[in-house]
Order: structure tokens, then C-alpha cells, then sequence
């Protein structure tokens, strides 16, 4: 059996926005988990327990090229997927396909305890039930979050509890940490058949104007035409936005813009190219959100992920 190299790159605070930028406190801690022996693949999984505070700052809402995990730990905490605004609560799994459009959202600084699973969709076509942990992502209609019975979701909080202290594992460990993952991911998928627990979500106004914002980002001029499409005044508009989101739209229009720019440089295209395209209007202003959000300049990115 062999992997072909898939040109991903591990996350770092350059490419995984909500993963690194925007916490403070203790850093992740992750840790490789290899599934296939000798794969030339920079990684397989990672697997990461963190306790840090967290701050939205830089570029907020994001995409990311890889399936992603969250088993949300303290509290309650509020997301965005796509369209669609939702709470999770402890214990639950919190799924992100690659392309999927997400964000954290809090008002202020707040404590953030949750294990990560990333998967490099390399990967998947490897592994035994890969086409099963695939489908696993595809959506059903509702925000992609799975909760199990306090039994059950007790128990997997245990499992995952042995590896929060990883550094330096010994082989019998991190084949340990392999059955847990894979146990963990049959759970989810036989768990994502079900119709899903109710989630509040936003109001269909807010909804749809994310749907038009995720569109149509590059050949939207101003907060205002936003708000002319759907017939609201702006000020209305802007407090949709901080009630539900704790940002404001021209914010979250920046953001998606420079996810999209960000997403082209990594694929090679030009500094100008890639501002013009995302929908910025003026380079110079262009490169200082840029560098302002992702600690270093376009140019520097894309040289960064071309040399990877």
C-alpha cells in the first residue's frame, strides 16, 4: 500500500486561523498519529488537547483543508457552519468538513478546554472504513454537531482523557491512542445517523444574508448594498451581527475575503490576482489587512506554502 504525497502542510499559526491566532494562554500540544506505515505525507492525524483563553482577533471566520474534530469540554459556547449559527454544549462533537466555512463566536475572552482531531483527507481512501468516516462529514440538513447519553459520552471523555499528556509517548501508547481515535470515529458515525439533537438557530433573515455574504464577497461594494438586498437600514444590519456573530458585518466580509485570498496564494497566485479576485479594491490596503491577520504579508505566504 502506498500514499502518494499530498502537498498538505501541518497546521501552524499561518494557516489554521482558529486553531492558533486566536488563542492565548497554554499552546496546543499536538501530537502525530500515523496510520499508514511510511506514508510520504508531512501528516496523517493530529490529535491535540488544549486548555487556553480565547480571543477572536486577526481573521476570524475561516476554512481549512482538512476534516476537523472539536469535543467541546467547558460550557457552553456558541458556532457558525456555513450559514448556520448554533450552541454546542459539554461533551459534544462539533464536525467541519474541508471548505466548510466556520468560526468561534464569543463577546469577550473566555476559557476554552476541547480535544482536536484533524484528518488529512489523503488519508481517508487508506484507511479500512474510510469511505464511511468520509460520509461521516457529508451534511444531513441540521449544524453538523453529535452528542451521545451521559454513558456513553462519559466514557469517551475518559478514553480521550488518557492521552491529554502526550509528549514523549512510548509505541504501546500511541497504539492505544490509534483504537481510541477509531473507536471514537465508529461512535460518531453510527451516532450520525440519528436526526440529531435540536440546536437553536439563528433567525432565516441572518441566514440568508450569510448564504449571499459566502456567494457574492468578491463583487459586494459596501455594508450598505448588503443591507439594500434584503431591505434592512444598516444600523439593523449591524445589529444582527453583534447579537448573533460579536462582529460586525464589514468585519465578517473582510474575513471571508481574506480566507479566499489566503486560499489562492496558497494555490500560487499572484499578490495582485489574489487581492483583485476576493474582492478587495486597493493592494496597499489589501496587504495590511492581510498582514495584520496572518503576522506576515502575502507575498511572504505564498512563498511560505510554495516551499512546503
Amino acid at each position: 500500500m502506498q500514499i502518494v504525497n499530498s502537498g498538505f502542510s501541518a497546521p501552524n499559526c499561518h494557516t489554521t486561523i482558529g486553531m492558533v491566532m486566536n488563542s492565548v494562554g497554554r499552546q496546543f500540544r499536538q501530537i502525530k498519529v500515523d496510520f499508514v506505515p511510511n506514508a510520504p505525507m508531512e501528516w496523517q492525524m493530529l490529535y491535540s488537547y488544549n486548555d487556553s483563553y480565547h480571543i477572536n482577533y486577526g481573521m476570524n471566520t475561516h476554512t481549512q483543508d482538512y476534516y476537523e474534530i472539536i469535543v467541546h469540554l467547558r460550557s457552553s459556547r456558541k458556532f457558525m457552519s456555513e450559514n448556520t449559527v448554533f450552541e454546542a454544549e459539554p461533551g459534544d462533537c462539533i464536525l467541519f468538513a474541508p471548505g466548510d466555512r466556520h468560526m468561534g463566536i464569543e463577546s469577550e475572552p473566555s476559557r476554552y478546554i476541547r480535544y482536536y482531531l484533524l484528518i488529512n483527507p489523503a488519508l481517508i481512501p487508506y484507511l479500512p472504513d474510510g469511505e464511511l468516516i468520509e460520509r461521516l462529514f457529508e451534511r444531513r440538513g441540521y449544524p453538523n454537531v453529535i452528542s451521545f447519553e451521559a454513558p456513553k459520552r462519559d466514557a469517551m471523555l475518559a478514553r480521550l482523557e488518557r492521552y491529554q499528556k502526550y509528549l514523549g509517548m512510548e509505541p504501546e501508547r500511541m497504539m492505544g491512542l490509534r483504537i481510541t481515535i477509531m473507536e471514537l470515529l465508529h461512535e460518531l458515525c453510527a451516532a450520525r445517523k440519528g436526526a440529531g439533537r435540536p440546536l437553536g438557530a439563528a433567525p432565516p433573515l441572518l441566514t440568508e444574508i450569510l448564504a449571499y455574504i459566502h456567494s457574492d464577497y468578491a463583487v459586494i461594494d459596501s455594508v450598505g448594498t448588503i443591507a439594500g438586498r434584503f431591505g434592512i437600514s444598516a444600523s439593523y444590519l449591524s445589529r444582527i451581527f453583534k447579537e448573533w456573530l460579536h462582529t460586525s458585518p464589514y468585519r465578517y466580509l473582510t474575513d471571508v475575503r481574506l480566507d479566499e485570498a489566503r486560499r489562492m496564494l496558497g494555490e500560487g497566485k499572484s499578490v495582485t490576482d489574489a487581492c483583485f479576485t476576493s474582492g478587495f479594491t486597493d493592494c496597499s490596503h489589501f496587504i495590511v489587512y492581510f498582514k495584520r491577520a496572518m503576522g506576515v504579508t502575502p507575498a511572504k505566504f505564498r512563498s511560505e506554502r510554495l516551499q512546503k
